[in-house]
C-alpha cells in the first residue's frame, strides 16, 4: 500500500487569497517504520499509548448517496473489511429510485449486523444539505466523512482515529502559527485517483498534484476523507448549502481554517475513487469545481483576470473558425486569432504537457489536454463568480439547499 500511496495524487492546493486563514501548524502523521526525522513528518503514538487501554473513541462514520446501485457493494464491502469498524454508520440517501436504500439495508443485515445503522431516507437535495443532516443525527462527537462509490483503504478508519489521539506540544515541529488547542480536532485524509489510461481520466491526474507537493499547512481536504470533531461543524455553521454546483468542502475547509483548529494530515488514510470515464463527464465535472472555486471566490484577482482573458480569447478563437467555415475568411486573421491564444497560452500549454509527461500520460493526450481544461476551467470559474456577484449570495449555514 505504501508504494502506491506515495505514487498516487491528490486534490487541488489551496491558494485562497480572499480569505483571511492562518498559516498553522500542521503535522504529517505516518507509520513509525516510515517516519522522516526533521521533515515535519513525526511518528503515530504508539499503539499502547492511546487512550483507554489502546482502545480507540468511538466515532460516527458519515456518508451521502444518491443512485449508486452499481458501486454502493463494493463501498460497503470496504467498510466491513476495516481493521477498525465503525461505531455508527450515518448515510442519507438522497431519494435513490435504483434500490440503493433497500441494497444497503440487506447488506447491513446479512454481513454488518453488530454494527449501528442510521439510514435516512430523505428528498432530493445537494451534497452540502444531505451531509448536514446526517451530522446533525450523529451520535459521537468524532466524525469520519467520506463519499458513496469510493473503495476505503482496510486501515482507513484505524489511521484516521489515530490522527484524533495525536496531542499537541511544544516540541512539535513547527514553524507556523501554532493551533488553538493541543487536543487535535481536524484530521485530513487522503485519495487516489484510480482511473484508466483514458483522455478523460487523465484529465483529472493533470489536475491533481502529486502527493509529495502538498503543503499540509495550506491544504484544503476533499471531504470524502475527512474527519472532525462534531462541534467544529457546529461552530462554522456546517457545510455551505448556497453553492450552485460544488465547492462546499472548499469553502468548508476555508472557514476551518479561520477558526484554526488543531490538525494533522494523515497521507496514510487512503480513500480510493474512480474519476469519470467518459469525455463528456470529465469535462462537466471540472466545469462544476471551476464553478465552485468562483463561487468561493477561492481564487485571487490575477486568477480571475487570467481566466477572463482565455475565455474570452478562446470565444473569439471559436467564433472565427465557426464564420471560416460559413464564409471565406482571410487565412491571415485566423492565423492571428491562433497566435493570440497561443501567445497568451503557451507556457501552460507547456507545463501541462510536461506534468502529464511526468505521471506517464501519453503524448498524444497530453498535448490534446491542455485544450480541453483551459477553456473548461476558465469558463466555469468566470461563470461562478459571475453567478456569486449577481445573486450578492453570502455564505450562510441554514437548509435552503439547491436541488442538482
Amino acid at each position: 500500500m505504501k508504494a502506491r500511496l506515495f505514487q498516487s495524487t491528490q486534490a487541488v492546493i489551496s491558494r485562497a487569497t480572499t480569505y483571511s486563514v492562518p498559516i498553522q501548524c500542521v503535522p504529517t502523521l505516518i507509520d513509525g517504520s516510515t517516519s522522516n526525522a526533521g521533515q515535519g513528518i513525526i511518528p503515530y503514538p504508539a499503539q499502547e499509548d492511546l487512550p483507554e487501554n489502546g482502545k480507540l473513541q468511538p466515532f460516527s462514520l458519515i456518508c451521502t448517496c444518491r443512485n449508486e446501485s452499481d458501486s454502493i457493494i463494493l463501498w460497503l464491502d470496504s467498510i466491513a473489511s476495516q481493521t477498525i469498524p465503525p461505531s455508527e454508520l450515518v448515510i442519507y440517501d438522497a431519494a435513490s429510485d435504483d434500490g440503493t436504500a433497500e441494497t444497503i439495508e440487506t447488506y447491513f443485515k446479512n454481513k454488518m449486523p453488530a454494527v449501528s445503522l442510521n439510514l435516512i431516507k430523505g428528498e432530493r437535495c445537494s451534497i452540502a444539505q444531505g451531509r448536514n443532516r446526517a451530522i446533525a443525527v450523529a451520535s459521537h462527537e468524532n466524525l469520519l466523512l467520506t463519499d458513496a462509490g469510493c473503495i476505503i483503504d482496510s486501515h482507513w478508519c484505524e489511521f484516521m482515529m489515530r490522527g484524533f489521539n495525536y496531542q499537541f506540544n511544544k516540541a512539535t515541529p513547527c514553524t507556523e502559527i501554532y493551533p488553538r488547542t493541543d487536543q487535535t480536532e481536524i484530521v485530513m485524509g487522503f485519495y487516489n485517483l484510480q482511473g484508466t489510461d483514458s483522455l478523460a481520466s487523465d484529465l483529472f491526474r493533470i489536475i491533481t498534484p502529486a502527493l509529495t507537493s502538498i503543503n499540509p499547512a495550506t491544504f484544503l481536504p476533499s471531504a470524502r476523507s475527512l474527519g472532525l470533531k462534531k462541534y467544529i461543524w457546529q461552530e462554522v455553521g456546517g457545510f455551505p448549502e448556497h453553492l450552485y454546483r460544488a465547492g462546499e468542502d472548499t469553502l468548508f475547509d476555508l472557514k476551518i481554517k479561520e477558526l484554526n483548529a488543531a490538525t494533522v494530515f494523515v497521507p496514510q488514510a487512503v480513500v480510493y475513487w474512480h474519476p469519470p470515464t467518459r469525455l463528456y463527464q470529465a469535462l462537466r465535472s471540472i466545469f462544476s469545481y471551476s464553478f465552485g472555486d468562483g463561487e468561493t471566490m477561492r481564487l485571487g484577482t490575477k486568477d480571475y483576470l487570467r481566466h477572463v482573458r482565455d475565455t474570452a480569447l478562446m470565444l473569439i478563437l471559436i467564433l472565427v473558425i465557426a464564420t471560416s467555415c460559413i464564409k471565406t475568411l482571410s487565412a491571415y486573421i485566423l492565423v492571428t486569432s491562433c497566435g493570440l491564444f497561443l501567445a497568451f497560452s503557451w507556457r501552460y500549454i507547456a507545463s501541462t504537457f510536461s506534468l502529464a509527461r511526468k505521471r506517464g500520460i501519453t503524448r498524444q493526450n497530453a498535448f490534446v489536454a491542455p485544450f480541453f481544461l483551459r477553456p473548461v476551467m476558465a469558463a466555469g470559474f468566470i461563470l461562478g463568480v459571475t453567478r456569486k456577484t449577481l445573486k450578492g449570495i453570502k455564505s450562510k449555514s441554514g437548509f435552503e439547499a439547491v436541488v442538482v
